[in-house]
């Protein structure tokens, strides 16, 4: 299987106009702060992808054209469709939104208890974004971190989410994003024998095509300088050379709590 060249794939999960509530999985990026991301994308000259396009792009050796950018976005929230579609659509950008199929106009059944309970996008707003050009992937049927399940039931998981997405939206789902962001190999190849073309996970040094590395951009609220770090490429760089490394082995080890120096290099 061919390696991917490394682009900013971009993660969000909810834009909501206010942060100040509890966010204890920090989930959230404020609609003003999404508003100049993706400001900032179209004025230097980034264009949306899909996952597909990257793929594609892999499998048959094509370079990447101008500045390829891919937007995703987890789990389906309803405030992703009020807040965020309207803005992508301002700037004319494409995202990708990986849906829990079985959840579709339900609420965040998976963090019952932990968090707020918080509406999901319904059939009938998925299709009005798919109407302007909007990508949907899967993020499996119910959401339950698949490393955790028998291999049987994580591809029961992995095909019968692709079903329901493709009947209820009447498109091709060819992109696959692991819940929580566990994976191994037997899922990815699961995933791969299920039809998908590409796979996301989390924000890790390993970046293959069933397994790739996104920008976790909640981890970048309110911090400029490292949301440009992480989508220039640098941060992943720093984070994959193997002398930083080498180097952090000799530091003091400290709990990193928001955006320290320490996380460049984590």
């Amino acid at each position: 299987m061919p390696k991917p060249r490394w682009l900013p794939i971009l993660m969000y999960h909810r834009i909501v106009d206010d942060i100040s509530g509890p966010d204890p999985y920090n989930l959230c990026v404020s609609t003003a702060e999404f508003e100049t991301q993706m400001r900032y994308l179209k004025d230097r000259g980034y264009r949306s992808i899909t996952l597909e396009e990257l793929a594609l792009m892999t499998i048959r050796g094509d370079p990447p054209l101008g500045k390829p950018v891919i937007i995703t976005f987890d789990d389906g929230y309803k405030d992703v469709f009020d807040h965020a579609f309207p803005i992508l659509q301002r700037h004319q950008l494409t995202a990708t939104h990986f849906i829990v199929s079985s959840c579709i106009g339900g609420v965040n059944v998976w963090d019952r208890g932990r968090v707020e309970v918080t509406p999901l996008m319904g059939l009938e707003e998925l299709k009005e974004m798919r109407k302007h050009g909007m990508d949907f992937g899967s993020h499996s049927a119910t959401h339950r971190p698949l490393t955790g399940l028998g291999l049987e039931d994580a591809k029961k998981e992995i095909l019968d989410s692709k079903t329901a997405l493709e009947e209820g939206l009447e498109i091709d789902v060819l992109s696959f994003c692991f819940p929580h962001s566990r994976s191994d190999p037997d899922l990815e190849h699961a995933v791969r024998q299920a039809g998908y073309l590409a796979a996301c996970g989390g924000e890790r040094r390993a970046h293959r095509l069933f397994k790739l590395s996104r920008i976790d951009v909640a981890r970048c609220r309110g911090n400029r300088f490292l949301w440009w770090l992480k989508v220039s490429g640098i941060h992943y760089r720093l984070r994959r050379s193997r002398a930083l490394r080498s180097l952090k082995a000799f530091l003091p080890r400290s709990k990193v709590v928001n955006h320290s120096d320490v996380e460049l290099v984590r």
